[in-house]
C-alpha cells in the first residue's frame, strides 16, 4: 500500500482506532485479561477509546498488550511509517523516518525497532533444495583510503569489528539469517539444524566447517568457488543475492550496524523478502500488530 493510500484510508487517529478495533476483535471488543463480553465504552475525554470491563474492572483499549501500546505518537504517524519501511527496499534509517514523520531521532528509532520487533515470525524449516552461506557484517564504520593502520599487531585485526551473519534460503523464496558466533561448525550446525528440515538438499561452498553436513541432511551438495560458480543445480547464487541486499542496505542506508540490533535489521530484510509477492501486506502487517503480544495480555 503506498503512503498516499494509507494517508487517504487513514486521515486521523480515530479512523486507526476504528480499524484496530475491526482487525483484533471483529465487533466483539472483549476484555483481554478476563474474556468477558461485559465491557462498555468509556466517556473519557482525556483518554479516548478506552473499555472498561464489568467482570475484572478493568480499564483498556485495542492498543493494549500491542506494539502501540502506550505510545504517544499519533497513530496515524504510526501507519505511515510501517508503510515507509514495507515499501522501502533498502531499509529507511531513523534519521530519513524521523524527516518525514516529523519526530525527533529517537522517537522515530524506537517506532522502528518496534515495526521490526513485529516482523519477527515462526517459519517452518525450510524443505526442498536449501542454500546455506555466510557473510561478514561490520560495526564500525569503514575504513577510508589514507587511514594509517594502528602501530600494535592486536589493533591491525580489523575482523575483531566484523560480525558473521549466517542465512540459509529454499530455491522457493523463503530466507531466514541471524548472527552467530563464528565461521564453525560448532556455530554453523545449531543454525541449519534449527532451520533447514533433515530432508532437504542442502547446497553450501567448500568451508571445512560444512563438511559434516551430510550427516544431518538428506543431501549436501557443495561448489568450489576455486574453481566454479556453478555445477549444474550446485550454487549458493540465490543467497548470496541476498546478501547483495544485506549489504546495500547497510552501505546505503544504516552505514552500520549494532551487534545488540543487528538481528532486528536481518528480520527486516528477511520479512520484506518474505513477503514480497504479497499484494496486502500491509494488511497483513497491521493484523499481526494488532494481537497481544506482552506476557500480561
Amino acid at each position: 500500500m503506498s503512503l498516499m493510500m494509507v494517508f487517504n484510508r487513514f486521515p486521523d487517529h480515530a479512523s486507526c482506532i476504528a480499524y484496530l478495533e475491526k482487525v483484533r476483535w471483529s465487533d466483539k471488543p472483549a476484555c483481554p485479561l478476563c474474556g468477558s463480553l461485559k465491557v462498555k465504552r468509556k466517556n473519557e475525554v482525556r483518554r479516548p477509546h478506552r473499555w472498561l470491563c464489568h467482570d475484572c474492572t478493568s480499564s483498556y483499549s485495542v492498543l493494549s498488550g500491542t506494539i502501540f501500546d502506550k505510545t504517544k505518537v499519533p497513530l496515524q504517524k504510526w501507519f505511515l511509517g510501517i508503510a515507509l519501511i514495507l515499501n522501502a527496499k533498502n531499509g529507511v534509517a531513523s534519521t530519513e523516518l524521523a524527516r518525514h514523520l516529523e519526530l525527533n531521532q529517537k522517537t522515530a528509532w524506537y517506532l522502528a525497532m518496534r515495526i521490526r520487533k513485529n516482523m519477527v515470525v515462526d517459519m517452518p524449516l525450510l524443505k526442498g533444495i536449501v542454500e546455506a552461506d555466510e557473510t561478514f557484517i561490520s560495526w564500525q564504520k569503514r575504513k577510508k583510503r589514507g587511514d594509517k593502520l594502528p602501530n600494535g599487531k592486536r589493533d591491525r585485526n580489523w575482523l575483531r569489528y566484523k560480525m558473521t551473519m549466517m542465512g540459509v534460503i529454499a530455491r522457493d523464496g523463503k530466507v531466514v539469517a541471524g548472527l552467530i558466533d563464528g565461521r564453525d561448525e560448532r556455530s554453523i550446525a545449531p543454525f541449519l539444524k534449527a532451520h533447514v528440515s533433515k530432508d532437504a538438499m542442502l547446497m553450501s561452498d567448500g568451508l571445512p566447517a560444512y563438511g559434516t553436513m551430510s550427516w544431518y541432511f538428506a543431501e549436501h551438495g557443495v561448489i568450489n568457488h576455486d574453481e566454479a560458480m556453478v555445477d549444474g543445480d550446485i550454487h549458493t547464487n540465490t543467497i548470496e543475492s541476498f546478501w547483495h541486499l544485506l549489504k546495500r542496505q547497510w552501505y546505503g542506508t544504516h552505514t552500520q550496524y549494532s551487534p545488540d540490533y543487528a538481528n532486528a535489521y536481518a528480520t527486516e530484510l528477511c520479512y520484506k523478502y518474505n513477503h514480497r509477492d504479497d499484494e496486502n501486506q500491509f494488511g497483513d502487517f497491521i493484523e499481526k500488530a494488532a494481537k497481544p503480544t506482552g506476557r500480561r495480555w
